[in-house]
This record gives structure tokens, sequence and C-alpha cells, in this order.
């Protein structure tokens, strides 16, 4: 009997090993595709340092990264299990980080600055130009983090029309409805 549970130990043990070795690429491969879908991405973080984090961690479970000129969709990433070969878009690394809200587009970059100034979640810094606070708590809900980013957004944009309390109201309430019609 004391072999057969020193081998019930040992296939144990690898198949544990071989569980988080499975569960360690599924979740890399996973925050790298909602890197590309922006739509539901959730981080606060920059795309770069997801894409940074999750390539070294890949590597580290010996992957080998492949930059391609591949474009579209399907084209930014793929990970080739059997050839232990992950597959990523060069245009896709050096892509600017952009944000769609209310028909614009913005370009999407991140700091960190103390809460406690005047503007606590973002600040525009050009006339396309936003810098999202990664010391902001809301940002870091997982399942709030997009809705409250587009939102603070959204609040830095309507102030700057705004020259009333009342069209600050008006103007983020017609926002609200426009930008968050896929949320109900």
């Amino acid at each position: 009997n004391s072999i057969v549970d020193e081998i019930f130990n040992f296939l144990a043990g690898k198949l544990k090993d071989m569980a988080y070795f499975i569960e360690a690429i599924s979740t890399s491969e996973n925050e790298i595709k909602e890197a590309i879908n922006p739509v539901k991405f959730n981080s606060i973080k920059p795309k770069a340092d997801i894409l940074s984090t999750n390539l070294k961690k890949l590597e580290s479970k010996g992957y080998s990264i492949i930059e391609t000129n591949n474009e579209g969709k399907d084209g930014k990433f793929l990970i080739d299990k059997h050839s232990k070969q992950v597959y990523i878009s060069k245009s896709f690394l050096n892509d600017i980080e952009t944000i769609e809200i209310l028909g614009k587009e913005y370009e999407i970059s991140y700091d960190k600055w103390d809460i406690l100034e005047d503007s606590p979640a973002c600040k525009k810094v050009g006339r396309f130009k936003i810098v999202l606070n990664q010391n902001y708590p809301l940002f870091k809900s997982k399942s709030l983090g997009n809705f409250l980013k587009r939102f603070h957004i959204l609040l830095l944009l309507s102030s700057e029309k705004a020259e009333s309390s009342e069209e600050l109201f008006a103007s983020i309430n017609r926002g609200m409805i426009d930008e968050f019609k896929d949320y109900s």
C-alpha cells in the first residue's frame, strides 16, 4: 500500500502543478484579450503594463513570443498551446490607448496622484487627451471599474461645457443616456 500511496501522491502533485500551470496561462490569455477589447476593459492599469506582465508570465511558462504584422481582431493575439507560441501584433503592442465617449475618441494615459486634489479621478491634459489616476479607489472595482472610468470622464467633459449647475446637470443626464445605453 505504501508504494501505491507514494505513486498516488506523486501523481496528485503533478496534476496540481499542471492545474496551476494551465490556470496561469488561461489568466494571462484572458487579461490580454480584455486589453484588446476596451469595451470590456475593467482595469485601471495601462494596457502596456498588462501586456508586458502577462507576456512575461507566458514566457516564464515556456512560451515563445512572436511579434507579427497581422492586423484585424483575430490577428492581434493568439496562443498556440500545442507549439507553446504566442502571436501578438506589433501594431497592437504599439497602439495608443483610447476611449470613445459621446462619439469622440480620447487618448488615455495613466498617472498616480493624491486623490484629495481638485481632480481626484481624471484630468484633461489636451484637447483629446485624458489622464486617469491609478490611485483612485473606485477605478479598482472589477465589476464597476469600466463604468466608473467612463462616468468620471463624462463628468469631466460635461463640467467643461456647463456654465451653470442646471446646464451641468442636463449635460450629465443627456451624456449618461447616450453613453450608458448598453448597460441596461
